[in-house]
């Protein structure tokens, strides 16, 4: 029986109006992988990627940072740490 890989969304992180996000973003992303959610993130994952979207709602940006995940981790990070949604 082989295990399943899925690519899922594992963090969302938003900034607001800036010179330069995608410095702001390494500065969030460090803080944020030196919580237990995002330590587990880097234990647990692989081929981490992040996309950059504007967000309307905040008037900056929205990062989605994704990985490698198996069906068995991706249902403990949702026992706990919830759906992701900020």
């Amino acid at each position: 029986m082989s295990k399943e890989i899925f690519r899922k969304v594992l963090a969302k992180i938003r900034l607001g109006d800036c010179e330069d996000p995608e410095l702001y973003f390494g500065a969030a992303w460090y803080d944020f992988s030196r919580t237990e959610k995002g330590k587990w993130i880097v234990d647990n994952c692989d081929d981490l990627v992040y996309t950059q979207s504007i967000d309307q709602t905040y008037m900056g940006y929205a990062y989605n940072v994704s990985g490698k995940i198996s069906e068995e981790k991706w249902t403990y990070f949702l026992l706990k740490w919830g759906n992701n949604e900020n």
